[in-house]
């Protein structure tokens, strides 16, 4: 199953707010290091959704690894960035989640990067902007009829899952990625201020899950997106 990903990039996508017995399946999965750190959450429906997130995420790997998913390991980055431990088959993963949906993004050898938003009224829109937009992306968004939410959204998440793809979290400045607005299906990178990652090929792209979500992805190199319903894991 690994061997598509040479040519594509695979999304999968799942409601986390699942029945009981799918709860108790998937937390067989975890280990006790795991099951402690989500057992610290103070609710169980966020107990249930991390169990929900972390057991498909596991389930993924494993069928593209043909590996139990009890086996499946996580080490992390000096950002948090997490990846497979000892895993020799170049297997990149994303994770993201926003209220009810959780998203999950995989590509071979490429790096890559998954952000999903609810789209919902920010009361300081302003404040927000002036934080993670340049001065050239304030003008063409103000500029722009039909400048809302939804389209801020688009923004946002395409910069935050950039941050994810190279791996360098809340550390990396939202300013040091400058986007263009050319449809509202598709945002290119204009310049990355930061010598680093500035002559890297990354592609955005902005895909529908659900309706009220906005999600982005991406990823170094180009490469056909493929979206799948969690239910369709063997």
């Amino acid at each position: 199953m690994l061997s598509h990903l040479i040519s594509t990039i695979d999304i999968w996508w799942t409601k986390l707010d699942l029945p009981s017995d799918k709860v108790s399946k998937f937390e067989g999965y975890l280990d006790e290091i795991e099951i402690r750190q989500i057992n610290k959450q103070k609710f169980e429906w966020l107990r249930n959704r991390s169990i929900i997130t972390r057991g498909f995420v596991k389930l993924i790997i494993s069928n593209y690894l043909n590996m139990d998913p009890v086996g499946v390991k996580f080490s992390y980055n000096d950002y948090g960035k997490p990846f497979i431990a000892n895993d020799k088959s170049k297997l990149q993963f994303n994770i993201s989640h926003s209220d009810e949906v959780a998203v999950f993004a995989f590509s071979h050898y490429n790096e890559i990067g998954i952000d999903i938003e609810k789209i919902k009224d920010i009361q300081d829109m302003d404040g927000v902007i002036n934080i993670c937009f340049t001065d050239y992306e304030k003008n063409w968004y103000k500029a722009r009829r039909d400048s809302n939410a939804e389209l801020f959204y688009k923004v946002w998440t395409a910069k935050e899952a950039f941050i994810k793809a190279i791996g360098r979290g809340f550390s990396y400045n939202p300013k040091n990625i400058e986007l263009t607005y050319k449809s509202d299906k598709q945002l290119l990178i204009s310049r990355v201020i930061s010598n680093e990652f500035a002559e890297r090929n990354y592609t955005i792209k902005l895909i529908e899950i659900q309706p009220g979500y906005v999600v982005s992805v991406v990823y170094d190199g180009e490469k056909e997106i493929k979206i799948y319903h969690c239910d369709e894991i063997p």
